[in-house]
């Protein structure tokens, strides 16, 4: 056989065979009660793990949602006082993350996630009973979501609320995400040299701006190892789709800003994309942090309640 004809078949062999062979899936199952208060409902054939936090006297009603790569444990240090300060609180894994469903081929553009958060407060209002608008809180990643879900039911929405919320910039190009060779490699590619201990460590110290305990890495790792994360990451990397600042329909829907003004991931200059955009912002920067000051800053709470009671 000619030497060309040799370098084809094994680039062939390579390309489309060899990411088949290697190891690419997990094997952990989702457990069937992650936390303490974790619930699950099924909207749409997609499976939605939250944990409530009831207020016995209820002011109004709040929904967190999580950044890239995290779930309700980013929360943890927030979700009881936002309870305690009057609030049914619940905090959602979106799709792909945390203990919610790992399916393939679920869109994961913002617009699909907004709808299918809605499906899930309908289920909760009536589980629960308990009815009203909401605050919808998101941090990073999340935030974009909220936009979604207010452009969809701007009347069930009173407030919202970013957590350096990645909500401006330009939409990145799909397409090499959904040719399937290129998934499968991506899968093995995360299994054997992304998702580990020591990854999840160092990208935390960057997001945080210091070391992370070892409870914090566990928390964010253990969801990682869910049979079918890989493959719903990949989906995610091929259908992932931004509602941005600018898109948001009604301008005047108040909105609280909580930043860390040493931010590496999400400029704190978006700052001030969004109060040029928006006609009722809340604002405050919080000196010396980084990314996830809802995680770090021992002041959060207090700050984020003050300018919740400024709410109109």
């Amino acid at each position: 056989m000619k030497t060309w004809k040799k370098i084809v078949l094994a680039l062939i062999f390579i390309l489309f065979v060899l990411p088949y062979l290697l190891p690419s899936e997990n094997t952990e199952m989702i457990p069937e009660k992650p936390f303490e208060n974790s619930e699950f409902v099924t909207v749409d054939d997609v499976s939605l793990h939250f944990r409530y936090w009831p207020s016995s006297q209820a002011r109004g009603n709040i929904l967190l949602i999580h950044g890239l790569g995290g779930s309700t444990f980013s929360f943890r240090n927030n979700a009881q006082a936002l309870s305690e300060a009057g609030y049914n609180v619940i905090a959602v894994d979106l799709p792909a993350f945390g203990y919610s469903d790992r399916k393939r081929n679920i869109r994961h553009s913002q617009e699909n996630r907004a709808r299918l958060l809605w499906l899930m407060i309908d289920e909760i209002e009536t589980i629960h009973d308990i009815g009203g608008n909401w605050i919808l809180f998101g941090h990073s990643m999340g935030a974009s979501t909220t936009l979604a879900m207010a452009n969809q039911k701007a009347d069930k929405v009173s407030a919202l609320g970013f957590i350096d919320g990645a909500v401006s910039g330009d939409q990145r190009n799909n397409l090499l995400f959904k040719i399937p060779p290129v998934q499968q490699w991506l899968k093995v590619i995360l299994k054997n040299f992304v998702v580990s201990e020591k990854n999840v460590t160092n990208f935390l110290s960057s997001a945080y701006g210091q070391t992370p305990s070892e409870a914090d890495v566990a928390g964010y790792f253990n969801p990682y190892t869910i049979k079918g994360t890989l493959g719903a990451w990949v989906d995610f990397l091929g259908s992932a789709e931004n509602t941005n600042i600018e898109d948001l329909s009604d301008k005047n829907i108040p909105i609280i800003v909580l930043w860390g003004d040493e931010d590496e991931w999400v400029s704190v200059d978006t700052v001030d994309v969004i109060t040029a955009t928006v006609n009722n912002t809340y604002v405050h920067i919080f000196e010396g942090e980084g990314h996830c000051p809802n995680e770090t800053n021992p002041d959060f709470n207090e700050k984020m309640i003050e300018l919740l009671n400024q709410l109109p």
